[in-house]
Parts: C-alpha cells; sequence; structure tokens
C-alpha cells in the first residue's frame, strides 16, 4: 500500500500527512485538511492534498475510500486560533445542548402522537360505539382498539426504507401525514369501517414516528446529551397518553358533577370523542411544516455524499465542538491505516460502516458485524412488553376497580402522571449513571413492585390490598419510567452501525408493536385461566432474568461515540 501511496502522492504530501499525524498525536494542536480532487475545502486556512483518480479498478477504490476518509476527518484545531485548546473546550456545553434541543422538540411531537393515539380510544370506547351503532359489539369495539397496534407494526418496517431513501427530516414529515390523515377520518366517521379505516391510518403513522423519532434523535444528539435527550422520546409519548386520559375524563360515570359543570357548553357529550380526534389533527399539522425547518441528519448527509450539507447541518446543531472531537479520532488513525495492505483497509472501512450504501435485511439480522446490535434492541422490547407495562397503561383502570379504588380513573391518570415524573429524573441522571446500571435497577424495582402487587391479589379482602395494588402500580410504573421506558429506544440506535441503524430501529419497534398486540389481546384471557397472581408472578419473573441479562450482556454507550461504541460491539 506505501508503494501505491508514493506513486500517486509526492514526497511533500507524505512528509505533510505524517506530521499531521505526529503533531496531532502528540499535542492535538496543528489543523490541517486533506480534500479530494473536486477541491472541497473545511474550515481555516489549511494545506492541501489533493489525490489523482487513478486508472486501475483498484487504485479507484482505494482513492475513494481514502477520499471519503478525508471528507469524515476534515480538520485538526489550529494553535493560532483557540491558543490550544479544542472547540470543545472553547464552547459551552449548554449552547450546543440549546442548539439541538429544538430540533429534538419538533421531532418529540411525532412521539407525544404515538402515545395520544394509543390512549384516546380507552376513555371514550363507549360513546364511539353508541354512535356507531356497535354498542353491542364487543368485537368491533375491540377492533376499534387493537388495530392501531397491528397497523403500527407495518407503519416500523416503513420508517426504514424511507429513512434511508428520503433522509430522516423528510420521512418526519412524510409520517405527519397518515397522522393527520387518519385522526380527520376517525373524527368524521359514520360507520364502523370509517372508523377502522381511519384507525388503521393513523396507525401507520405512529409506527413511522416511533423508529423515526428516536433514529433521528439519536443522530443528532452530541454523545455527552444522547442520554438526556433521548429519553424525551418517552416523556412524550407518556405526555401524548396523559393527554388523552384527562380528555376523556368527562365519559367517566363517576364524574357527574363534572359534567354538571360543563353542560353549558355546546358541545354533544356524545359528539365530544370527534372533538377529541380533531384535536389530534393539530400537532400533526404542526409536525409536518416544522419538520421541513429543522437540520437533517448530518449523518445521513455524509452517507448520500452530500458532504456540504452536512457540515452546514453540523454547525447549525453542534457548533463545530461535535465533529471535532471526531475528526480528531479519525485522523489519530491514519498513520494506522497507511501501514494496512489494500484488502485489510477496504475490509476494516466497511466493517466500520463507511460504506454509503445500507445493508439489506439479510445482512441486518444475519451478518455478524451487525446482527449482535440489531437482535439486542428487538430482545430489548421483547422484555419490555412481558415485564407487563402495557399491561398496566391499557389495563390500570378496571385494574383499580376491582381493587376496591373508588375513583379508579384518577388512578390511570395518576399512573401517567408518574410515568412522567419517572421519566423526567430519567433525564437528569441518564447521561451521569449510564445505560446499564440505570436498567438493571429499572428492571430489578419493576420485579419487586410485580412480587407485591402478586401477594395483594392473593388476598384481595384484606384491608391494605387496595393501598398496595395502588401504591405498587405507581412504584412500578415510576421504575419502568427511570430506566425501562427510555433506554430500549435510545440503544436500538445507539448499538448500530450507520448502514444497519434504520433497519435496526424499525425491527426493534416492529418486536414492540408484535409484542404490544400480543399483550394488549392475551392478558384479560390469560388472567381469566390462572388469576392475576399469576399474572404479576410471570412479570415478576421476566422483571429479574432481564435486569440480570442486561448486566451481563449489554455495551455501555454513556458517553461515547457511534465509533467506540461499532468497536466494543465488534470486539
Amino acid at each position: 500500500m506505501h508503494s501505491l501511496c508514493t506513486s500517486r502522492v509526492t514526497a511533500t504530501t507524505k512528509n505533510i500527512v505524517r506530521s499531521t499525524v505526529k503533531k496531532q498525536r502528540l499535542r492535538g494542536r496543528t489543523r490541517h485538511i486533506i480534500s479530494t480532487n473536486n477541491n472541497t475545502s473545511f474550515l481555516g486556512t489549511t494545506k492541501t492534498i489533493t489525490t489523482q483518480p487513478l486508472t486501475r479498478r483498484k487504485e479507484t477504490t482505494f482513492n475513494t475510500i481514502i477520499a471519503r476518509s478525508s471528507l469524515n476527518t476534515n480538520t485538526i484545531n489550529n494553535d493560532d486560533d483557540n491558543n490550544g485548546k479544542s472547540v470543545s473546550d472553547s464552547m459551552d456545553e449548554k449552547d450546543v445542548f440549546n442548539n439541538v434541543l429544538p430540533a429534538v422538540v419538533v421531532a418529540c411531537v411525532g412521539s407525544f402522537l404515538f402515545g395520544f393515539h394509543l390512549g384516546i380510544v380507552n376513555p371514550a370506547l363507549d360513546a364511539i360505539a353508541n354512535s356507531l351503532g356497535i354498542a353491542g359489539h364487543a368485537q368491533l369495539k375491540s377492533a376499534i382498539v387493537s388495530i392501531i397496534l397491528a397497523f403500527a407494526a407495518i407503519g416500523s418496517l416503513l420508517a426504514s426504507p424511507l429513512a434511508d431513501k428520503l433522509g430522516r427530516r423528510s420521512s418526519l414529515t412524510f409520517c405527519a401525514a397518515p397522522l393527520l390523515v387518519g385522526a380527520g377520518m376517525c373524527a368524521q366517521a359514520m360507520t364502523v369501517s370509517e372508523m377502522l379505516i381511519g384507525r388503521a391510518i393513523s396507525g401507520i403513522g405512529v409506527g413511522m414516528a416511533s423508529g423515526l423519532v428516536p433514529l433521528y434523535i439519536n443522530e443528532i444528539s452530541p454523545e455527552n446529551f444522547r442520554g438526556t435527550l433521548g429519553s424525551l422520546v418517552q416523556l412524550s409519548i407518556c405526555v401524548g397518553i396523559l393527554a388523552a386520559v384527562l380528555l376523556g375524563i368527562p365519559y367517566d360515570p363517576n364524574f357527574p358533577a363534572l359534567q354538571e359543570s360543563i353542560s353549558f357548553l355546546t358541545f354533544s357529550f356524545d359528539k365530544w370523542w370527534r372533538s377529541m380526534f380533531y384535536a389530534a389533527g393539530i400537532p400533526a399539522l404542526f409536525l409536518g411544516f416544522a419538520a421541513k425547518v429543522i437540520p437533517e441528519s448530518p449523518k445521513w448527509l455524509r452517507s448520500q455524499g452530500r458532504i456540504q450539507e452536512a457540515i452546514k447541518a453540523e454547525k447549525l446543531l453542534w457548533g463545530g465542538s461535535y465533529q471535532q472531537k471526531q475528526q480528531q479520532m479519525q485522523l489519530e488513525n491514519v498513520q494506522e491505516l497507511q501501514q494496512e495492505d489494500e484488502e485489510k483497509l477496504m475490509k476494516k472501512m466497511t466493517e466500520n460502516g463507511s460504506s454509503s450504501s445500507s445493508a439489506s435485511w439479510i445482512e441486518a439480522l444475519f451478518d455478524p458485524r451487525y446482527r449482535k446490535g440489531v437482535w439486542i434492541g428487538a430482545i430489548l422490547f421483547f422484555a419490555q412488553q412481558f415485564a407487563g407495562i402495557n399491561a398496566v397503561i391499557y389495563f390500570s383502570t378496571p385494574l383499580f376497580a376491582s381493587a376496591g379504588l373508588r375513583y379508579a380513573v384518577m388512578g390511570s391518570v395518576a399512573v401517567c402522571v408518574v410515568n412522567i415524573f419517572g421519566t423526567l429524573l430519567s433525564t437528569k441522571i441518564l447521561d451521569k449513571t449510564g445505560r446499564k446500571p440505570l436498567l438493571k435497577k429499572s428492571f430489578l424495582g419493576m420485579g419487586v413492585c410485580c412480587v407485591f402487587l402478586s401477594l395483594a391479589a392473593l388476598n384481595p379482602s384484606s384491608s391494605i390490598s387496595s393501598y398496595v395494588s395502588l401504591y405498587g402500580t405507581l412504584l412500578y410504573i415510576f421504575a419502568f419510567g427511570m430506566g425501562v421506558g427510555p433506554i430500549p429506544g435510545l440503544l436500538a440506535g445507539e448499538l448500530n452501525s450507520e448502514r444497519v441503524r434504520a433497519k435496526a430501529m424499525s425491527f426493534a419497534f416492529l418486536s414492540h408493536w408484535v409484542f404490544n398486540f400480543c399483550i394488549g389481546q392475551g392478558f384479560l384471557p390469560v388472567v381469566q385461566k390462572i388469576g392475576i397472581a399469576a399474572v404479576w408472578a410471570l412479570f415478576a419473573s421476566v422483571s429479574f432474568i432481564s435486569s440480570f441479562m442486561a448486566q451481563k450482556f449489554l455495551v455501555e454507550t454513556r458517553g461515547k461515540s457511534f465509533a467506540e461504541i461499532d468497536k466494543e460491539m465488534n470486539r
């Protein structure tokens, strides 16, 4: 390889590269730039190395790889510009966080709608059934609730090709369309068929948003804040569910005083559910317009060869700090790469995800380079669902009622509020404690709570059973919000390289929706067959096993770049 470079690069050029590597490795202070033969240039006053096109096929491939590496490397700090300090050191981390936060908030509108559409039907189901003439048809009522889960699975599969083809930002804009159209169709539905079609279309949008939002946030977040910003996805889902529950309170039969107090309003309670669906269209419309103005993912732009656009997006998002650190790490490897033969270099660059093409589904699921991270994401969502979280979310009201609580709907509101509180606390500590210890303790706490809920269910006549059910459920939700809620979606993106990240997110959330559907359809029949105490014991077992597995097999990603995580995953 050395002779190949010598035949194409002048002696002066080689000296510059060696000088750059030596200076950077010893002091990290001299800025140089390597550019391709299209005269691409980057920050500051630089010395330029131009690689000429090679005639032989192997030489051309090698030159392309070096050019890509150069484009991703870009710059090293200059003594004169920063007086020996890196851009990362000279910038306030709070400024970087504030630069990224608006784009994250816009993306999280998709997650808000995720939660809102899941929760909107449950409090208003009887009113919807009466309006559509299906009050006596339990199966049709169940279909209105569950159809969104089935079509969300389809939407999660659509997210991957859209994200790879259109980009992360444009895909977010696209997924706003089914969320808006579906909400409008549900609001205007006059027959059960129209309602089911509207819910199905909404499900496709929800499924797309479930994968696209964390994917986009993962890629635009600096590693120091990736946990905090990533946990906002789960927080948005919780807020969406809470909003739906609060809008549905007038339908609760335990609140006649509330209904009388607002009876002077012009709307009818029989038609209030239509206004609830219209309300879902407002954030969907906002997402469709706002997603057009947020920056595109720089990682996706680079994978498409749109380097100048990527640099512009990086400056808008990070102000130059995050990419600077990445560039320093990459340039440190230049000397090592020059000592390898051409075949090993090409293999290494491919394994690290330097290729601009996305991997196929077969590669993502079964290639030894990628399968570990892809399957871990799916397994984490399996553990999340079979630890019982959506059984509690979906059936908290009847569970509280069976435990003897007078205002069971307020118990459901309390579940949502505690979930939000736990997730808020998670945003504060996730980037301090790390993913593994928080996930381990979260599963452990959920398991302990399930044990107490099981014991309470065995003695329903006890005077303290209702209190154990209430506080045990709330503590369970709090433990969930602290870790098991936000971390699986975060790790599904962090543990996978750029070539498979979109497919990994789609696969992880496909498993989420499939297992979610299984829990939603199977929970009550299983309870009727083996009893609620045995079901809680099963959830406790899954939680304890998951806690152990998280500690033993997960890679810690806190504060690490994607390149560092890839290296650990491929050991």
